[in-house]
């Protein structure tokens, strides 16, 4: 596999360990610190910023919503009925 490959499936593992643990405590909104944990347990290298990066591609794909405090610049994301989709298997909608 090369560089951008690996990169890539890096991403989208990272992106499915996020909407599965959004999956799994909605509808309550779930804190960075926790994303970021779920990611790790995904067995992901990931760093904050690239969660931060992975959120906002998740919710400009209408999958997550993200609440953001500009005090302290973090965040906490729920999933949308259209995220639960995904996780669940019932779209055949990619991330």
């Amino acid at each position: 596999m090369s560089y951008p490959d690996y990169e890539a499936h890096e991403r989208a593992e990272a992106r499915w360990a996020i909407l599965r643990a959004l999956c799994a405590r909605r509808p309550q909104h779930v804190g960075e610190q926790a994303l970021y944990g779920a990611v790790l347990q995904a067995h992901v290298e990931t760093t904050r910023a690239e969660l931060s990066r992975d959120l906002s591609y998740l919710e400009g794909k209408g999958l997550v919503a993200v609440k953001r405090n500009p005090a302290t610049a973090r965040q906490r994301a729920c999933i949308t009925p259209d995220g639960v989709d995904v996780a669940e298997y019932t779209s055949d909608d990619v991330i």
